[in-house]
């Protein structure tokens, strides 16, 4: 019993500290392309990740043999590698909106990535989309929608937000 309680508390401490990581990227991401391209920033920040994956493997104990064997199928191939490819045209999209639009915005554009994730879910994984994530969808797209905006006054949208939108896509 007491072992579940610290393995819970581990496990809302991992997610505390990967919210705070995500966001702070979108800020610190914007004060670095001052002096590095979008390009090579992207590079850096999944190298970063990647490093960072290294060390949750080697350090984890609960690295054990498994039961089950997780082997690709031919049919997962395309799945495989449309996931590698919208993965590394996720990070340049954002970076490159991230050049012409602010930082703050860029942050609350990134929600959209639940937007996306759950209209996915339910059209090719036939998910059921429950009354509150459809409160919370359209909550979000109309924050989204006055971010994009530049100017009321007339129909202008960033295009920097469009970027930040097709990252949150990809």
């Amino acid at each position: 019993m007491l072992r579940n309680k610290s393995v819970r508390y581990i496990a809302i401490v991992y997610a505390i500290l990967a919210a705070l990581f995500y966001g702070f990227g979108t800020p610190l991401s914007k004060l670095l392309l001052v002096h590095i391209s979008p390009y090579l920033l992207s590079s850096l920040l999944y190298f970063g990740a990647g490093i960072g994956m290294l060390f949750v493997v080697l350090f984890t104990k609960s690295q054990r043999k498994s039961r089950f064997v997780n082997e690709f199928k031919k049919r997962d191939l395309k799945f495989i590698i449309l996931m590698i490819a919208l993965d590394i045209i996720a990070p340049i999209l954002l970076m490159i909106g991230l050049t012409t639009t602010n930082a703050s915005t860029a942050s609350l554009l990134n929600n959209f990535e639940i937007v996306f994730t759950g209209i996915i879910a339910m059209i090719f994984f036939k998910e059921i989309v429950g009354r509150k994530m459809w409160v919370a969808i359209s909550l979000i797209v109309l924050a989204g929608a006055m971010l994009t905006f530049e100017d009321f006054t007339g129909f202008h949208i960033s295009i920097g937000a469009l970027f930040v939108l097709g990252a949150s896509l990809s």
